[in-house]
C-alpha cells in the first residue's frame, strides 16, 4: 500500500511504522523486540521502498509468513493494509494509519488520505503484486467483472515472467465476495499454501496471497477502504463533545427494623409508588376489645340510677298511703 503510514499491531502492541528500516527480532538490539522462542535473534526486517513498505525475511528459523504463504529468505515482498504475518508463530498484523490535520475535521481529513491512498472513485478491493518483478502492480476489482492475470499483453495484470501462462489466473467481484480461479496454468496457483482446483471458483479472502508459478509473482487481496476502516488520530483541535448530563436519582435509604438492624434499601421511588396490602381474614372483635368508657361517666350513671330509683319508691310510698 502506497502512501499514508503503517501501524504494526504485535503483542498487544501498536507500533508506527515511521523509520525506512525496521528491524524484528528477539535480540535486544532490534527495533522489534519479540521475546519467544519461536524468533530469530534477527528475524525480519521492514524497509521503505518505491512501492511501499516491503518485509524481508532474514533467513530465520521458523520462517516469516505473510498473507498466509511463507516468505523465500532475502526476497522482499510488499505489504499491503489488513497484512496478516507471522514470525514464527507470533502472528502480527498491518493496519493503515491516517494522521488528521490540527484545525480539519476528521471526517474531511480521513476522506482526503483516502483520495491520497486510492486516487480511483472506485473503493472496492484491489489486488497487489507483492513479490516479483512487476512488484507494486495494482488493479481495482469492479463489481461482477472479471480480471485476467498472465503473460498475455491483453491481461489485465500482464506478469512477463516465462514460467507464467498467458492466462494464468481470473479473479471476479461478486456481492458474496472476490472469486479466484485457476484458468489451467501450467505451473499451478497456491492460496495461502493451498493449491488451488483448475476451472473452479475459490473464495479469496483480503489478507490471503496467491502465489502463481511456484512464488514467481505473489498477489496480495486488500480489501475495501472506507473511512471507518481507517485508524484516525485524536485531533486536538477539534471542539469536545459535551457528554448527556445523568438523570439524577436520589439516594436510597436503608431500612432499618425495631431492632435497629439494617435490612432492605428503602426508595423514594419505590415507596411513593401504591403497594397492595395483603387482604387480612375477617374475623369478629371480642367484646372486650371494645374501648371502654371513661371511669368518670361510668359512676355519673351509677348515681343518677339510683337517684331515679330513690324517687320510685317514694312515689309508690305516698300513692298507697293515699
Amino acid at each position: 500500500m502506497t502512501g499514508g503510514g503503517f501501524i504494526l499491531e504485535i503483542d498487544n502492541r501498536r507500533l508506527p511504522l515511521g523509520e525506512s528500516r525496521l528491524v524484528v527480532g528477539r535480540d535486544a538490539g532490534c527495533d522489534v523486540v519479540i521475546d519467544d522462542p519461536s524468533v530469530s535473534s534477527l528475524h525480519a526486517r521492514f524497509e521503505r521502498g518505491d512501492a511501499g513498505w516491503l518485509l524481508t525475511d532474514e533467513n530465520s528459523l521458523n520462517g516469516t509468513l505473510l498473507g498466509g504463504l511463507r516468505m523465500r529468505p532475502g526476497i522482499p515482498r510488499l505489504v499491503t493494509a489488513e497484512a496478516e504475518i507471522r514470525f514464527g508463530t507470533v502472528s502480527a498484523k498491518v493496519r493503515a494509519q491516517i494522521p488528521v490535520t490540527a484545525g480539519v475535521s476528521t471526517v474531511e481529513s480521513a476522506m482526503a488520505m483516502l483520495q491520497a491512498l486510492n486516487p480511483s472513485q472506485e473503493r472496492g478491493p484491489s489486488v497487489h503484486v507483492v513479490e516479483g518483478t512487476e512488484i507494486g502492480r495494482e488493479i481495482l476489482l469492479k463489481m461482477d467483472e472479471t480480471a485476467v492475470v498472465g503473460r498475455s499483453p491483453k491481461a489485465d495484470i500482464v506478469i512477463a515472467a516465462e514460467a507464467v501462462s498467458l492466462r494464468h489466473l481470473e479473479i471476479r467481484r461478486t456481492p458474496s465476495g472476490v472469486m479466484v480461479r485457476d484458468v489451467g496454468s501450467r505451473h499451478g496457483t497456491e492460496l495461502a499454501g493451498r493449491r488451488l482446483p483448475l476451472n473452479d471458483w475459490s473464495i479469496w479472502e483480503a489478507g490471503l496471497c496467491l502465489s502463481l508459478a511456484r512464488s514467481v509473482v505473489v498477489l496480495m487481496l486488500e480489501r475495501e477502504r472506507t473511512v471507518d476502516d481507517i485508524d484516525v488520530m485524536s485531533n486536538p483541535m477539534l471542539p469536545k463533545r459535551s457528554e448527556p448530563v445523568p438523570e439524577k436519582r436520589e439516594a436510597s435509604i436503608p431500612a432499618v427494623d425495631e431492632k435497629g438492624e439494617s435490612g432492605a434499601v428503602y426508595s423514594p421511588v419505590a415507596s411513593a409508588r401504591p403497594q397492595q396490602a395483603e387482604a387480612a381474614p375477617m374475623v369478629p372483635r371480642p367484646a372486650t376489645e371494645e374501648k371502654s368508657r371513661p371511669a368518670s361517666s361510668a359512676n355519673a350513671l351509677v348515681w343518677g340510677g339510683a337517684v331515679v330509683f330513690v324517687l320510685t319508691a317514694l312515689a309508690l310510698v305516698w300513692l298507697l298511703r293515699a
